[in-house]
């Protein structure tokens, strides 16, 4: 048990020497008045040593390892100095000192000592009081005297899995906006391109509208369509500082710091049978293993209420031996011995109260049953959905490329008839709209579906190591 508490605050002092020695590297590298770019796994970094929520679960962690050591120091051994001081109305003084030495065993027995000395004016004596309590039914055992201590661990280890799943969840959150701000900033730059190319449209519509080529209605087409595209721009523009204010959140640095992001828009098609995926997430996914510790602490604590209903019976035994000094403090004899033996006990015969408390446990390790088997299900239900998604949304990505090579084609011919007069510019412009969205359709699917990889390892446990 000493070697699970030192263990307990080994890990607590390196999680925490860690994150120090993580934080103040990336302080080092991050400076409010210069511009960094950051890369994805770069981001991933910095919210995993930074992140304020992650923080706040580690501080759980550590908080729950120091209730662990306060229930272990139960079984220590206790010493408590005593001393006191008494004056009688006919002057007589006299003062005492002691120690009470005391220890609980891991079968609820308690043993104490507790030696003293008195000294007044007309002797000097000293007194051992031993004592030894047995609880003969009710309270006896290992399982009911470690109660306190192993509902701390289940505390302790409960707190643990809750940092791993705020981990996994800031590295989702860390994806996720950095994909967002990515996709934003390339959607900037594709409706700044846009406006430019309509931009020089425009000129070219005025030139042959002054020369009766076409008519006045391409002008305000062309002009309608570049506001559309300005505010889409400003849209874009908007969103994406959003974006990176978000990030910036979620990495906990400093609004004022200006901040760019790069990730990879390269996929592979995830490759993996439903059987082997489900197995992963039965293996791996912590709220699997959290259910089942609620279920054994469910059924711990049933046994040990089914021993509440038990009568409390307690043996007492002490020896307190007193005896005379000298006044040199030399001892001299034994003038009085007191031994005692005897039984203790309380009972309510109805045990009403205790009955009720089984009860209570025996409903718990029932709801916590069906916790367990709600979990599993809700687990394959996840994994289930999140490949279908994957499925459909990479046959919208080869939908979305075919509807660009589509919408290029018939780009292609409305600007040729439109340069030699044999068209309007509806044609074009209306080319140009479907050719913008399929290309603003195909970016929101693919980094959707880089970010669905990144949720799927999470589905399956695997997305943070459990090390």
């Amino acid at each position: 048990m000493k070697f699970l508490f030192f263990s307990m605050r080994i890990i607590i002092f390196f999680i925490s020497a860690a994150c120090l020695f993580i934080q103040a590297g990336v302080a080092d590298e991050l400076q409010p008045d210069q511009e960094k770019v950051i890369t994805l796994d770069q981001a991933i970094e910095i919210a995993l040593a930074q992140n304020r929520s992650l923080q706040g679960a580690q501080l759980d962690v550590a908080a729950s390892g120091f209730s662990l050591d306060a229930q272990g120091a139960e079984f220590d051994i206790k010493v408590r100095p005593a001393a006191g001081v008494r004056q009688s109305f006919d002057n007589a003084n006299s003062w005492n000192v002691g120690l009470d030495v005391s220890k609980k065993m891991e079968s609820n027995i308690t043993v104490s000592l507790r030696p003293t000395i008195e000294v007044n004016e007309d002797e000097n004596i000293t007194g051992l009081a031993v004592s030894l309590g047995v609880p003969l039914l009710r309270g006896f055992g290992k399982e009911v005297a470690r109660d306190s201590m192993y509902s701390s661990i289940f505390a302790f280890d409960t707190a643990k899995l809750t940092f791993y799943r705020a981990q996994v969840d800031t590295v989702l959150q860390t994806v996720s906006a950095v994909y967002d701000a990515l996709q934003s900033e390339q959607l900037v730059t594709f409706f700044a391109e846009q406006a430019g190319r309509l931009e020089g449209h425009l000129a070219l519509v005025k030139i042959k509208v002054t020369t009766g080529v076409v008519s006045t209605i391409d002008l305000y087409r062309a002009k309608i369509r570049l506001q559309e595209v300005r505010d889409s721009l400003t849209t874009a523009q908007e969103r994406y500082a959003n974006s990176i204010d978000i990030l910036k959140e979620v990495l906990a640095l400093p609004m004022g710091q200006s901040v760019t992001v790069t990730a990879p828009v390269d996929f592979e098609p995830v490759a993996i049978t439903l059987e082997k995926a489900l197995q992963t997430a039965q293996r791996n996914r912590v709220e699997i293993e959290q259910q089942q510790m609620s279920f054994d602490e469910a059924g711990r604590k049933e046994k040990l209420a089914k021993h509440n209903l038990l009568p409390s019976v307690n043996l007492k035994m002490s020896y307190s031996p007193q005896g005379r000094v000298s006044e040199s403090f030399d001892f001299t004899s034994i003038n009085d011995q007191n031994w005692f033996v005897g039984l203790t006990g309380d009972t309510d015969f109805s045990r009403t109260a205790q009955r009720s408390a089984y009860e209570q446990s025996r409903i718990a390790v029932r709801q916590a049953k069906l916790n367990y088997e709600a979990t599993l299900d809700r687990v394959e239900k996840e994994v289930r959905s999140q490949l279908n998604r994957l499925e459909k949304s990479q046959l919208r990505i080869e939908l979305r490329k075919e509807q660009i090579r589509q919408s290029e084609g018939k780009l292609n011919l409305a600007q040729s008839k439109f340069r030699y007069g044999m068209a309007g510019n509806f044609d074009l412009l209306e080319a140009q709209t479907e050719y913008q969205r399929g290309q603003v359709d195909l970016l929101s699917d693919v980094t959707g579906y880089i970010v669905g990889t990144y949720k799927l390892r999470a589905i399956l446990g695997t997305l943070v190591s459990r090390e």
